[in-house]
């Protein structure tokens, strides 16, 4: 991982992923996740027990994600 061709590539894309701060990158990832979930949340009624699940998992997924990028947070 710490070899991989993003490491060293030229590529414009790869080089400004390389720059930009991990809180920068937590931000932006925390908020459209947290997006999608409450836009999910708002048709709560409507969904079957297959898409609840589904939303359940993706609830987790951000709670681990919070717990991961909660050291870059002082609050």
């Amino acid at each position: 991982m710490a070899d991989g061709a993003w490491c060293s590539s030229q590529n414009a894309l790869l080089s400004s992923r390389r720059k930009r701060l991990v809180i920068a990158f937590a931000s932006e990832f925390l908020t459209k996740r947290s997006r999608k979930i409450i836009k999910k949340l708002r048709k709560l009624d409507h969904l079957d027990v297959r898409q609840r699940h589904k939303l359940r998992i993706e609830i987790k997924k951000l709670r681990y994600a919070m717990e991961f990028f909660s050291s870059q947070y002082s609050d």
